[in-house]
């Protein structure tokens, strides 16, 4: 990974770090009444799109 792809997931790892806390300082100050599976889905979410992507690139590194 070159330098620029690297700052780009450094850059989607702060944006869900901060969308998370967002949520969960309107959840606290109820603000929102969503429910909390919703609230940490930024984490979620990136998560499962990270497993996504190294399950295709192990699958395209075994063809």
């Amino acid at each position: 990974m070159g330098k620029s792809s690297m700052g780009c997931v450094k850059c989607v790892k702060w944006f869900v770090i901060l969308l998370t806390l967002i949520f969960i300082v309107l959840k606290l100050t109820l603000v929102i009444d969503w429910a909390w599976i919703w609230i940490l889905s930024p984490i979620w979410i990136y998560i499962l799109c990270c497993l996504v992507l190294f399950i295709i690139t192990f699958i395209i590194t075994l063809m």
